[in-house]
């Protein structure tokens, strides 16, 4: 029984990510040169940025990787209101032009890679909250993933984030990183 639960569960969330992907429009790559030039340079370490939680913490997407979060100031309230163990928050609304760096470490805490999102103006991306993704190595150069370039309006990134729409699209950092 507990298999078939399993199947059934692995079968609704491959069907709406098929749907999601198909009312997501195809990213297209969208110069952003001031972003990349923040994560090769590595300002969002500096004064323009905070650190949200006490340490880096394990990842969801790469459990064999660690995280540690950078918010641009004006954005830091509304993200700190998020957390990944609540479907909602009550906090103020994310700012438009509200940063957030997800800086991945391996375990030894080695850097391996970037990931950005930017809140741009209502309509530029609402599938997953009007956010600006983007998945880079560490110079900020955006990676290749199986839809392309990893830069923009991305649908591989809408998958996960629109589920937590009543969260503001985020998924913030858990309790225990705090």
């Amino acid at each position: 029984m507990r298999c078939g639960r399993l199947v059934l569960l692995l079968t609704i969330v491959n069907v709406n990510a098929g749907c999601l992907d198909q009312i997501v429009p195809l990213h297209e790559r969208v110069e952003e040169p001031q972003v990349q030039r923040m994560l090769s340079q590595r300002t969002f370490e500096g004064s323009g940025f905070l650190p949200v939680g006490q340490a880096a913490f394990d990842s969801d997407l790469e459990p064999d990787k660690k995280v540690t979060m950078f918010v641009s100031r004006a954005a830091v309230a509304a993200y700190s209101a998020v957390s990944p163990e609540a479907d909602a928050t009550s906090g103020p609304a994310f700012p438009i032009g509200g940063v957030i760096v997800r800086d991945v470490s391996d375990a030894s805490g080695a850097p391996t890679g970037l990931t950005v999102m930017v809140k741009r103006e209502p309509g530029y991306f609402p599938e997953a909250g009007d956010f600006f993704f983007g998945v880079t190595d560490l110079a900020g150069v955006p990676v290749n993933g199986e839809d392309g370039v990893e830069w923009g309006a991305l649908a591989s990134c809408a998958t996960c984030h629109h589920t937590r729409a009543a969260a503001g699209y985020l998924f913030g950092v858990p309790q225990s990183a705090r």
